[in-house]
Order: structure tokens, then sequence, then C-alpha cells
């Protein structure tokens, strides 16, 4: 009897589906619960079958695309996609194609990033840490797979000084404008720095916000 293996890679955990190759319909030996491919990025897909060589398999995907050969596939979802997915299995042999089998994978949205100003989320800046950040980044964090690049696409900017009338900024883009540069540069301490409202987003994704904002409090330099 064949095996089918299934295996979704990423860097942090591989899932692994067995299923026996017969005449009968497939048992699948594991939960599938896990089965999961993320809307908008390419997902590392690796099928392998005992007794089958690998360029002789054919994949189909019901939805998005696949692009790969002998067992090796990236298959790439649109962003606005949602649902699941059926991957569908075929044995190509001379000339014909007979279907293994079709398993389903959910969909699921990437994780959204988290903001920075510099270093910091939230808590004390000194004022010599400041002059080193000259614009707001989204990274995210303890996701599976690397590599996706989140780009910050524009925020509102509040300067709130220890005395004095708060003053208000909008950016189009993560760099700070020269507005926000000479206020940054300053700053004094017990002043309020506070970021809200920010979109980001990845290639193919649409502009996506953030929850809360960044909140912090201008501090001496350590001595």
């Amino acid at each position: 009897m064949k095996k089918l293996f299934i295996i979704l890679i990423s860097a942090f955990f591989g899932l692994q589906l067995n299923a026996q190759v017969n005449s009968a319909p497939f048992v699948v030996s594991e939960a599938t619960k896990m089965n999961v491919v993320y809307a908008g990025i390419e997902n590392p897909l690796s099928i392998a079958i005992s007794d089958i060589l690998p360029e002789n398999l054919y994949i189909t995907a019901n939805k998005g695309s696949l692009k790969g050969t002998n067992g090796k596939y990236l298959l790439w979802i649109p962003y606005q996609e949602k649902g699941s997915v059926d991957i569908t299995i075929y044995h190509f042999k001379d000339g014909k194609m007979d279907k293994i089998d079709t398993r389903t994978f959910r969909i699921k949205s990437v994780p959204k990033p988290v903001a920075y100003f510099g270093s910091k989320e939230s808590g004390d800046i000194t004022k010599e840490e400041i002059k080193s950040v000259e614009f707001i980044t989204a990274r995210l964090e303890n996701f599976e797979f690397e590599g996706i690049k989140f780009t910050v696409k524009k925020y509102k900017f509040v300067y709130v000084p220890k005395k004095g009338n708060a003053l208000f900024f909008e950016s189009n883009k993560s760099a700070f404008s020269d507005q926000m540069k000479e206020c940054l540069s300053k700053a004094t301490k017990g002043a309020l720095i506070i970021v809200t409202d920010i979109y980001v987003a990845f290639p193919g994704s649409e502009d996506l916000k953030l929850l809360g904002g960044l909140v912090l409090t201008v501090a001496d330099n350590k001595k």
C-alpha cells in the first residue's frame, strides 16, 4: 500500500497527514484541524507518495495558484480569499491521470504586526534614543513564516509637551516629516510622543489598521 504525505512547511512547525492509498476512500490517520494556509503569501507545500516518483505527481488547487515541481510547491492564495482551499493530487502514468486524493486547508489571515518607535513600543525613551529614530516601523513577531515585510503607510503623530499645547501631525509614509523631526529635536523631559491610526501593508495586501498605538514618555539621557 502507498502512503501519502502532505507537509505544510514553516520555520517552526511541520504538518504531516498520512492516508492509505487503495481503491477504497482515503482514511486520514491524523487530525486535520491544523491544516492552515495564509492568504496573501506563498505557502511552501511538500507532497510525497510512497512508490510514486515526485515527477509523476500532478497537483491542483481550486483557489489561488500553485507553482513548483517534483513534490515541492508554493501555494499562493489571494489576500481577500476566505474559507478553505482544496488541494488535489493526481498520478500521471502511461498518458492517464488518476486522482489520488483531495485535502482541504483552512485559509487564515496573516497576523497584524507590532508598531515600533525605534526599539520602543511604549514606556520611557531618552532624548538620546530619540535622535536615532527617523521613522515608524512594523514588525511581525512570532509568526511561522519568515521574510514577510510590512510597510508603514500612514499614521497620526502627536507631541504633548509637559507645558503648553499639543502639536498634531500626519504622515503618509513611515519616515518623519521635517516638522516632526524639528519637534522631536526639541523634546523635553516629561513630554509625550503619541502615534495613532497606524496603517500598514505587506506586498499584495490592503492597508491594515493596527490596534492601539504608541505612547512614549521623554526621559533624561541615561548616565
